[in-house]
């Protein structure tokens, strides 16, 4: 380029640098636009290999215990595509695709169920003792057990326009004596014992 520059006149010599200058900005964009675009295709392939190989494993129907040590093991260089790895999870799912098309169980992926705990209020019976002492039965059912309320805290509980009910039915007294925490689903089976 020195060669051209040379060989302009003086007025003209600055304009054709000028351009120079920017032909060479141009050119570095476009070269970073490439390289970004090669970037984010490399990152979209890799999410997606990703992504099927996370779908495919999950299709096992394995523990999630074992896809996660699977997942944890180290497939980079040549060992992300090893033949020996590649054949011991193919043959995993092809046993047990074998399996079902035959008809057989095949248990899915082992899942732990929520088991809410009772906790255990302070002088309740322990399990081990039977729900009923001294051979007098009690029922079991926690609504059922409970004293019956006096008068008075009966009226405080009802909400003012429940206080003058007409009826004054066994399911307005019901509800007026359960203790506020029990809530609708757990008192709709006993509602339906006693009908408005």
């Amino acid at each position: 380029m020195a060669k051209f520059s040379d060989l302009l006149p003086e007025e003209f010599r600055k304009e054709f640098l000028a351009i120079l200058e920017e032909g060479k900005a141009v050119a570095m964009a476009a070269l970073q636009a490439a390289s970004d675009v090669a970037d984010s295709e490399a990152q979209t392939m890799a999410s997606a290999i990703f992504m099927r190989w996370a779908s495919w494993l999950q299709s096992l129907g394995l523990s999630t215990e074992f896809q996660q040590s699977i997942q944890d093991l180290p497939f980079n260089g040549l060992t992300l595509f090893s033949k020996q790895t590649d054949t011991k999870l193919h043959g995993l799912k092809d046993s047990r695709t074998t399996l079902r098309s035959l008809g057989l169980y095949t248990p899915g992926p082992a899942r732990k169920w929520f088991k809410p705990q009772q906790t255990q209020k302070f002088g309740s019976q322990p399990r081990s003792e039977p729900y009923s002492k001294k051979g007098k039965a009690t029922s079991q059912h926690p609504l059922l057990n409970r004293a019956p309320p006096v008068a008075n805290r009966m009226i405080s509980r009802r909400s003012e326009d429940e206080q003058d009910c007409p009826c004054n039915c066994s399911s307005c007294l019901l509800e007026a004596t359960v203790a506020p925490e029990v809530t609708a689903e757990k008192l709709s089976p006993v509602l339906l014992m006693f009908p408005h």
